[in-house]
């Protein structure tokens, strides 16, 4: 009889088969039914790859996406007192800082930003709740901070208040 020498588990089962006393017919259903099995297991694993697949390339889409209605829902309002922060998809937060108790500023522009003209600008403020303030993914972030420290110095000497550095 010829055995198939392609699987060897398929092969070792075969071989037990053979010691066993079976009938002929018995023998080739049990060698049927291994190969169905074989072939759904194969089947099983190229299903599971898919779904793995899919996996990492479904989530980070939905990631993005999450993060790109996030940042279209973020709304910064600058008047002549405060700067309000309004962020959130689901459950609105609103943070305020009052502009004469910034102490600095910075501008930082990732390569990503860069390419959709975009920056992050970072507040240093003395107050204790909210000590480093940033607003992410600002259009023309550059223009927007000399306008912020302009503001800024604007409601120091309407307050009167100028910080010292210690």
């Amino acid at each position: 009889m010829k055995k198939d020498r392609s699987n060897p588990g398929l092969e070792a089962i075969t071989a037990r088969l053979d010691e066993i006393h079976m009938s002929s017919a018995d023998r080739l259903n049990a060698r049927a039914a291994l190969a169905q099995a074989d072939a759904l297991a194969v089947f099983i694993l190229g299903a599971y790859l898919l779904c793995l697949l899919l996996f990492w390339l479904v989530v980070p889409i939905f990631y993005a996406l999450w993060r790109w209605i996030d940042t279209r829902l973020t709304e910064y309002e600058l008047t002549s007192q405060r700067l309000v922060f309004r962020s959130g998809v689901f459950n609105r937060k609103t943070e305020e800082i009052e502009l004469y108790r910034v102490r600095d500023s910075s501008l930082d522009e990732p390569l990503l930003l860069r390419l959709f003209g975009t920056g992050n600008i970072v507040l240093y403020a003395t107050d204790s709740s909210a000590a480093t303030f940033v607003l992410r993914a600002v259009k023309a972030a550059a223009d927007v901070r000399q306008k912020l420290r302009a503001a800024v110095e604007a409601a120091r000497d309407q307050k009167r208040v100028r910080s010292i550095e210690a």
